[in-house]
């Protein structure tokens, strides 16, 4: 008797453990870091929560280094041409840049923002439907062993095609939460997002520094496994090293010289 029961538990635990592997991952990137002191209150954020920094912003150097200090993952929130012509800001992209063009303006984004391990666009809608400029662009990230992931401003978006066939860990965002700033469109764009975790495995959110938005997410995320889904970083799901093993732009650099339609909005720094 005393067997059968350690078998049955061997079994229920085994079970359990296949289902705890099942649980659908859940990313969240916040975008548009940087301009103003205001987003501290992002810092309150579950560390999970990746910082995606505007690089030469007033306080882009600041948030990485809190971030960093939280043990939160840093990216390179690259701004890139759009189709409506919106100031783009410093450190941007352009269509018709060179490939020593594209390395330059990476290499000084990443010094205003250091422990960057990633790269996410700002805008893009332009930029990254050009299969000659993500061509340069997925190199130069190569060089740098950067991850890429697709913010998805537009549905002809290449970016996310190109990273991949050119062996860059990448992924494209799946919902954007916030592009209404209201209660009911938060819990609906979140929701959306649980869902598509549970049946694809993983869901990738991006959220702005919004008042509103920071109140929510605060809420949504304390006790994101009741719904059966895991919050999970960005360099836990990309396998990527952590900050502590890049501990600048200029390391990033010095190393690397050795070695499904959702809503498109083109989202501006406020």
């Amino acid at each position: 008797m005393f067997c059968l029961c350690l078998a049955a538990l061997g079994y229920s635990l085994d079970l359990y453990a296949q289902e705890y592997e099942k649980k659908g991952k859940v990313i969240i990137v916040l975008d548009d870091v940087g301009y103003n002191l205001t987003e501290v209150e992002a810092l309150k954020l579950p560390t999970e929560v990746a910082f995606a920094i505007l690089p030469k912003t007033p306080h882009s150097k600041l948030f990485a280094e809190l971030a960093h200090e939280q043990g939160r993952d840093v990216m390179l929130h690259l701004p890139m041409s759009a189709t409506n012509n919106n100031k783009l800001g410093p450190s941007a992209l352009t269509v018709g840049m060179f490939s020593e063009d594209i390395e330059n303006v990476l290499h000084e984004a990443l010094n205003s923002v250091p422990y960057a391990i990633g790269v996410n666009n700002h805008m893009g809608s332009h930029l990254t439907t050009q299969q000659d400029a993500m061509n340069k662009l997925m190199l130069a990230l190569k060089r740098q062993s950067l991850f890429f992931l697709d913010s998805r401003t537009t549905p002809l978006s290449i970016a996310y095609e190109t990273a991949k066939r050119m062996g860059i860990p990448t992924d494209q965002r799946h919902i954007f939460l916030d592009h209404q700033q209201t209660a009911a469109f938060y819990q609906q764009q979140f929701s959306r997002l649980i869902r598509i975790a549970k049946k694809h495995g993983r869901a990738i959110g991006i959220a702005h520094p919004y008042p509103s938005s920071l109140a929510f997410l605060q809420s949504a995320l304390m006790n994101i496994e009741q719904h059966g889904v895991e919050l999970y970083s960005v360099s836990d799901y990309f396998t990527v090293p952590k900050p502590s093993l890049r501990s600048s732009a200029t390391a990033q650099q010095k190393t690397s010289t050795e070695a499904q339609h959702q809503s498109f909005v083109e989202v501006e720094a406020f």
